[in-house]
């Protein structure tokens, strides 16, 4: 099979990426650029069954043009709005089913695919018709994945839903996910929501500090 000639994001519901894609974008056109950064980041404490993660991100730019000057497959008019648009519910909507945006997968030429989440997208608007509506966009988008590396054995410690643990967020932590990794079940994560006082749970920053307090 020979590897897709556009850039491609594809969205998941799981976080292992099992089952069809829930939505998808193609690029119109590919970005001439991009960066990947990799990062070993230390972890706080032996409990989180490994001394390190790795920290890698990827970011670039991407054109949306809808001046005619690029041709649109099938010689449809490209809608720069309704094409944000639809990039925005890929990439950064909420998904109520796992209360939080979408599991990514960025698919171009023959590099491994991406796993990753957004972490940050900026839009600039560039051109304008008569009436206002935009022509062409410049959208900066950064990604990150963290993989768990150097696992470590950990013997003779206390199952941590016996224990007060301290977990500090990385980008593109949820707390469903962090309260999944520490008590081994993301439901108790309105319990932790409450006893951090985290009213918008969309709002974890990195290098933020939850508290997980003993489960009784």
């Amino acid at each position: 099979m020979s590897s897709p000639t556009k850039l491609i994001i594809d969205a998941y519901e799981s976080e292992d990426y099992s089952g069809n894609p829930v939505g998808s974008y193609t690029a119109q056109v590919n970005p001439s650029s991009y960066s990947v950064d990799r990062t070993l980041n230390p972890t706080a404490g032996a409990l989180r069954r490994s001394q390190g993660s790795l920290l890698s991100t990827m970011k670039f730019e991407m054109l949306f043009d809808g001046t005619g000057v690029i041709e649109s497959p099938g010689g449809e008019p490209f809608n720069v709005a309704a094409e944000l648009s639809k990039f925005e519910s890929v990439v950064y909507s909420f998904d109520g089913k796992i209360h939080r945006p979408h599991h990514l997968q960025i698919v171009w030429g023959p590099a491994p695919p991406f796993k990753c989440v957004l972490t940050s997208l900026s839009i600039t608007y560039k051109l304008f018709d008569i009436e206002g509506s935009p022509l062409r966009a410049l959208v900066n988008v950064n990604f990150a994945s963290v993989t768990p590396q150097l696992p470590l054995e950990v013997q003779n410690v206390r199952p941590v839903k016996e224990l007060l643990h301290v977990a500090t967020v990385q980008a593109g932590d949820t707390l469903p996910q962090l309260t999944a990794r520490v008590y081994g079940d993301a439901r108790y994560y309105l319990q932790v929501a409450k006893y951090n006082s985290i009213i918008n749970i969309r709002s974890l920053k990195p290098g933020q500090q939850i508290k997980f307090p003993p489960l009784t």
